[in-house]
C-alpha cells in the first residue's frame, strides 16, 4: 500500500473562521487527530492552523471565544466610508504575539508542514509562508498579516509584504499545493455552507468592491473586475474536488448562521459550537481512522 500523506485545508471567511476553530479543536480533543503531514490555512484560518500545529488548542478556543470580537468595528459607517472593518494589526501584534504567544520553536521543529498562502499582485502569483523554509524567509507574523490583508490600509502594515493580499481576493484553489506535495488523503474545512454561487455572496462582494476595494492598487482592482468569473471557476473545481473518495469535508450545518463581520462574542461562540458538532458528527466516517492512524505516526516521529 502506498504511504499515506494527509492534508488539512481551510480557506478564510473573516469571522466565519470561528467555525474552523471549533472544528480543529474537536478533531484534536475528541477524534484524536492532532497531526497532518500538510496544513494549508488561508486568511483568518491561518492563525488557527498555526496554533493547531503547535498543540495550543485551548489558546485557539480562548482567542476565538474571548478575543477576536475585539478586532471587528461596531460602526457600520466605517464600511461605507471605505475604512477597515478588521484591525488585523491588533489581532497579530497584541492578541497572537503578546497575550497568547505562539510556540515558535515548536512551529519550526514540528514534522508537519504549514503553508500560509497570500497573493503577490506585483508578480501575479500565489506565494506561501512555509515553517520549514530555508534561507531568507518571512516570519509567521508577516505571513499572517499578508494572508489577511483585505484593505489598502492593511497593505501598508505588512512591511516587506506590502504587495501581498488575502488570496481569497483572487479565488485561488489553495488545495492544489497539497496535491503538488503528494497528499493522498484530504480533510477540508469549509466556512461556507455551499460552494454554489448565492445572491447574498454576490451582493456582499459587490458592496465590498464598491466601498472597500476602491483604494486598492490597479493590479488588485483589475483582479476584482474579474472576480465573478474566477470565483465561478474556483467553486466548480472545489465542488468536484470534495466529492472525491479520498476527501472528507467538514462544513456548517444548515441551521448555522455564520457572519463575515461579527463583533459579538456570543456569535463566535455559537460558530465554534457548530464547528465542534460538525467534526464530531463525522466520527464514524471511514476516512477518520486513516487520519487517526497517520496522526499517531506523525506524533511518534
Amino acid at each position: 500500500m502506498a504511504k499515506v500523506k494527509t492534508a488539512l485545508i481551510c480557506e478564510g471567511g473573516g469571522m466565519k473562521s470561528a467555525f474552523a476553530a471549533g472544528a480543529v479543536y474537536e478533531l484534536a480533543r475528541f477524534l484524536k487527530i492532532s497531526h497532518f503531514d500538510i496544513l494549508i490555512g488561508a486568511s483568518s484560518s491561518a492563525p488557527i492552523f498555526a496554533y493547531f500545529l503547535t498543540g495550543q488548542l485551548e489558546e485557539i478556543k480562548r482567542i476565538w471565544e474571548e478575543e477576536t470580537s475585539q478586532i471587528v468595528t461596531k460602526k457600520k459607517s466605517q464600511f461605507l466610508k471605505g475604512e477597515p472593518m478588521f484591525n488585523t494589526d491588533y489581532l497579530v501584534d497584541k492578541i497572537l504575539h503578546e497575550r497568547h504567544p505562539l510556540n515558535l520553536e515548536k512551529l519550526e521543529k514540528s514534522p508537519v508542514d504549514l503553508f500560509i498562502p497570500f497573493y503577490n499582485f506585483k508578480a501575479d502569483r500565489i506565494e506561501f509562508y512555509h515553517n520549514h523554509a530555508t534561507g531568507k524567509k518571512i516570519n509567521i507574523w508577516q505571513a499572517l498579516k499578508a494572508t489577511m490583508a483585505i484593505h489598502d490600509h492593511h497593505l501598508k502594515q505588512c512591511e516587506d509584504l506590502s504587495h501581498c493580499v488575502d488570496p481569497g481576493l483572487v479565488c485561488p484553489l489553495i488545495y492544489e499545493q497539497a496535491i503538488i506535495l503528494g497528499a493522498t488523503h484530504y480533510l477540508v474545512i469549509s466556512n461556507q455552507k455551499t460552494f454554489n454561487a448565492t445572491l447574498k455572496r454576490w451582493l456582499g462582494f459587490k458592496l465590498f468592491k464598491l466601498f472597500q476595494g476602491r483604494k486598492f492598487p490597479a493590479e488588485i482592482k483589475l483582479k476584482l473586475k474579474q472576480y465573478n468569473k474566477m470565483n465561478k471557476k474556483s467553486r466548480l473545481a472545489m465542488r468536484a474536488f470534495v466529492l472525491q473518495e479520498n476527501v472528507l469535508l467538514i462544513k456548517p450545518p444548515d441551521q448555522a448562521k455564520l457572519k463575515f463581520f461579527s463583533h459579538k462574542s456570543s456569535q463566535t461562540k455559537k460558530a465554534i459550537t457548530w464547528g465542534r458538532a460538525a467534526a464530531r458528527a463525522l466520527r464514524d466516517h471511514p476516512l477518520i481512522k486513516i487520519f487517526q492512524d497517520r496522526s499517531r505516526e506523525i506524533a511518534n516521529q
